[in-house]
């Protein structure tokens, strides 16, 4: 179980690259759709169905995530309990950067870290788009904005089925300052609901490391 759904989720990422491929635009009636390259388009519906409380919340790392695991690429990098999580630095053919995984459980949370700037309302929308790709019965849960150890973030919840196995995720999205993060924390469907306080916990710890 572990192996393939950390494998699986790899095929939900999108490099920030693959943002320019697609461009939004507004029909004159007022609409917003979505544009390919090869000349196809959809009605873009995230902001209209997809609920937001509006609330922004704040949160720092847990007390007891005290390991720091800095990224190789930006100024970032995750706090994390090393008793609870091991983690993985990916190789040249891994989409991410870092992978953690829970030593007790089937938690994961994978890190991933590129040196270009993406507006981070549209790494929700490109985020959706790209996993209603290769994905199906995708639902888009809740989207909103946090703050994370200070810095304002966009967060995300959605459910999917990838090659037969239902999944769920957490995902804080950051992008400014030369650096895009997408640092996403999943499990399966019938295990988010006891997990998700877990999996937020870790992605928590999430910190833009501020230039001295």
């Amino acid at each position: 179980m572990k192996t393939r759904l950390a494998i699986l989720t790899s095929i939900l990422i999108f490099s920030c690259y693959q943002a320019h491929s697609q461009k939004k635009a507004t029909t004159d009636d007022g609409k917003n759709v979505l544009l390919n390259e090869n000349g196809t388009w959809k009605y873009d519906t995230l902001l209209s169905t997809t609920p937001d409380t509006g609330k922004v919340l704040s949160f720092n790392k847990p007390e007891t995530s005290r390991q720091l695991k800095k990224s190789d690429k930006i100024d970032a990098g995750v706090w994390y309990n090393e008793h609870k999580w091991n983690v993985k630095a990916g190789t040249s053919s891994d989409a991410y950067e870092y992978l953690f995984t829970q030593k007790s459980g089937d938690l994961y949370a994978m890190f991933i870290s590129e040196r270009i700037e993406v507006p981070m309302d549209e790494l929700v929308s490109i985020g959706r788009s790209n996993a209603e790709k290769v994905s199906t019965d995708f639902v888009f849960q809740e989207k909103g904005k946090r703050i994370i150890n200070g810095k304002e973030m966009r967060y995300a919840q959605f459910k999917c089925k990838v090659r037969g196995i239902d999944c769920q995720y957490l995902v804080y999205y950051y992008s400014q300052d030369g650096m895009t993060i997408q640092f996403l924390g999943y499990t399966s469907q019938k295990l988010f609901a006891g997990s998700k306080r877990e999996l937020e916990s870790m992605l928590n710890g999430l910190a833009i490391i501020d230039k001295k």
